[in-house]
């Protein structure tokens, strides 16, 4: 087990980071073209990622505590990505749960804007929040598991993020650290003040302890097993003529 340590806002407060290491019927018009932007949609989804696919070696939990230890902390984390062309609309977030966290706790995934593509999350705009359970504890770390979330347009630069309120300090989020791969685009904000109170939509707020920060420059370098799918937006013509092929079958059911 390693222990990195960082100070928080040059005081007497620091950040102590341990790592373990891990294992590794309508009109049938209607009908088709539906079908064919479906086809069109599952073809052309981008997997956003920055940890290294398909590896064994080198992942990691991130255990991160404050000294003084508060028995309690909100923790907030997140991937910063660029739109790629087909994959405008976020419909997943897929995530390795760390070996320390609670089955079947609460945890909110996040899809973030940045409103001046800078990289930077503090002053990231809140998109969507999906609030699910944690489903299992250690999982394969190859295999993130994917949750369904309300189908969300992003541009420009983005973040996907997953927040977990009111957990032991020593809670853990997976994140792989091949040397030399970093692609210092893994952030991590922490609050010990009233847990459970962490406002995602300002993750920079008074309130939080540390501000998002990357993890790389917290002494552990590495890139969160935080993912994302990304599907193209429906083209306007598709959906007029779904629209209208359902308008003439209500029309000839009308006149039934």
């Amino acid at each position: 087990m390693i222990c990195d340590e960082t100070h928080i806002n040059g005081g007497s407060t620091f950040m102590k980071i341990w790592r373990r290491q891990g294992s590794h019927t309508l009109l049938l018009a209607g009908v088709f073209v539906l079908l064919a932007a479906s086809t069109r949609s599952a073809e052309a989804s981008v997997l956003y990622h920055v940890d290294e696919l398909g590896t064994l070696v080198n992942h990691d939990d991130i255990a991160v505590s404050l000294d003084p230890n508060p028995p309690q902390v909100d923790l907030w984390w997140a991937n910063q990505f660029d739109v790629q062309p087909g994959g405008e609309r976020i419909t997943q977030i897929g995530l390795s749960f760390g070996s320390s966290l609670t089955v079947g706790g609460p945890i909110s995934l996040l899809v973030y804007n940045d409103p001046n593509n800078d990289g930077d999350p503090t002053d990231a705009v809140l998109l969507s929040r999906f609030d699910t359970t944690i489903l299992e504890s250690d999982s394969n770390f190859d295999e993130p598991t994917f949750f369904d979330i309300s189908p969300t347009v992003v541009t420009g630069t983005f973040f996907i993020a997953a927040m977990l309120l009111d957990v032991p300090g020593n809670a853990g989020m997976t994140f792989h650290n091949e040397p030399g791969e970093s692609l210092g685009r893994s952030w991590l904000g922490v609050s010990t003040t009233n847990p459970g109170t962490f406002d995602p939509a300002d993750v920079a707020g008074s309130s939080v302890d540390l501000a998002p920060a990357t993890i790389d420059s917290l002494g552990a370098p590495g890139n969160w097993v935080l993912r994302a799918i990304g599907e193209p937006i429906p083209e306007p013509a598709s959906l007029a003529v779904l629209s209208l092929g359902g308008l003439l079958t209500l029309g000839r059911r009308r006149k039934a």
